[in-house]
């Protein structure tokens, strides 16, 4: 979903700001999100 990505992109931007020529270390890095399933719901026609 664009919205996650966008607050997932900003989060990672303000970790990779913190450290010299935005070089980040993997330790640093924040966890990967398990992508959720499909919703499961369907659309009205």
């Amino acid at each position: 979903e664009p919205p996650e990505a966008a607050r997932a992109g900003h989060r990672l931007a303000g970790v990779v700001v913190c450290y010299p020529g935005a070089i980040i270390p993997r330790y640093a890095m924040p966890p990967k999100k398990v992508p959720r399933p499909p919703s499961s719901r369907r659309v009205s026609q």
